[in-house]
């Protein structure tokens, strides 16, 4: 198993972004001694705003910090998510725990969980939409999986680490909300969340210019590509609006 495949290529416009798609994400690359049902199906596509960052679910990110032990963080995250089915049974009575935990994560809660997006211009929309990372250079990572898990047809327990469940399992999910369905959302299961994502055969990342990244949003959004239509509901409204007319460029004279 190899590490994450680094490039030289770095994206500062989407000319180069789709340059990098067509080059990269050729069905030239597939190999031609796989049968049509080993193939790999769909790339999918990951944004990550500081491009130093780990490739962690939510909760393998608090290991990090001070006294946040990873016995303690995965205690945490059932009791979180055993409350979040109670207090939002009439929300989320419907479906296994996989489909519970994917509405979970889309709505803020902390999981082992990763998401990723079968759109390259979702995912850099995700690398350069927060303003607080845009002084560091950012993260798209690309990648093609050999197979993906129906989460409808998940038996086990997402918290379940003896089994023989690989140690990651990339899951389609149904259109269960509006959110994942116009994000082209898919989830990378962790089965140990604590741990780091260093290698996976086939993993490419590239550099997103630091400098570029308030262009790159201004582009995307020019292609439909925005808080609105990523996040339809009250709250996608506001950030979107919020992003129009009160950021600096609104104000100069």
């Amino acid at each position: 198993m190899q590490s994450i495949e680094e490039t030289k290529y770095e994206i500062d416009t989407l000319s180069k972004l789709f340059e990098i798609i067509d080059q990269f994400c050729s069905s030239q690359r597939i190999d031609s001694t796989q049968t049509e049902m080993d193939r790999p199906k769909k790339w999918i596509f990951r944004g990550q705003g500081n491009y130093s960052d780990s490739l962690l679910p939510a909760i393998g990110r608090l290991v990090k910090i001070p006294g946040y032990t990873a016995e303690k963080i995965l205690l945490a995250e059932q009791l979180s998510f055993s409350e979040l089915k109670i207090l939002s049974y009439n929300l989320l009575k419907d479906g296994n725990d996989f489909i519970k935990l994917a509405i979970a994560q889309h709505h803020g809660l902390k999981t082992r969980l990763l998401d990723w997006t079968f759109s390259p211009l979702v995912a850099l929309f995700f690398a350069v939409e927060n303003e607080n990372y845009h002084n560091c250079d950012g993260g798209f990572y690309v990648y093609r999986p050999k197979s993906f898990v129906n989460i409808i047809n998940l038996k086990f327990s997402p918290f379940e680490v003896k089994g023989e469940a690989s140690k990651y399992q990339f899951l389609l999910p149904p259109p269960i909300t509006e959110r994942i369905n116009v994000q082209n959302g898919v989830f990378q299961w962790f089965k140990f969340p604590t741990d780091e994502l260093t290698q996976l055969d086939g993993l490419i990342r590239f550099k997103i210019k630091s400098g570029f990244k308030s262009n790159l949003k201004a582009d995307l959004f020019n292609m439909g590509i925005s808080y609105k239509t990523l996040f339809p509901d009250l709250d996608g409204l506001a950030k979107h609006l919020n992003h129009i007319y009160f950021n600096e460029n609104y104000f100069k004279p």
